[in-house]
């Protein structure tokens, strides 16, 4: 009886595994930017999850307009403020993959950086 109790257990585990192979990735996720706001040039931490490893078609951007990424890594982004960014709230988006995270709202200063 042992036996055939562990040979169901292994069935079992061998079927969730299964199961959990055919989840749909989720898409990534921004829970927070560091600092709250900032002017076009000056550089931003996205902080979320599910952001993978950067491929060639993975990006971020600000109100359409792409945020030149400085570092990327699977929780954390950190991107410079595009330039073409106007004062007020834009949001933020990020590609992962085919996935794209939901809009993040973040608000741009007045301004470029001075130099």
């Amino acid at each position: 009886m042992a036996r055939a109790n562990a040979r169901f257990l292994v069935l079992l585990g061998a079927l969730a595994a299964c199961e959990d192979a055919f989840d749909e990735p989720r898409a990534p996720s921004i829970a927070e930017v560091r600092p709250a706001s900032a002017r076009p040039g000056q550089t931003v931490t996205l902080i979320g999850e599910r952001f993978g490893l950067r491929g060639a078609s993975d990006g971020v951007w600000l109100g359409g307009a792409a945020a030149p990424v400085e570092s990327w890594s699977d929780d954390t982004v950190l991107v410079r403020v595009p330039e073409a960014a106007g004062a007020g709230v834009h949001d933020f988006v990020l590609r992962s993959g085919v996935r794209v995270s939901a809009p993040f709202p973040f608000e741009v200063r007045f301004g470029p950086v001075a130099r």
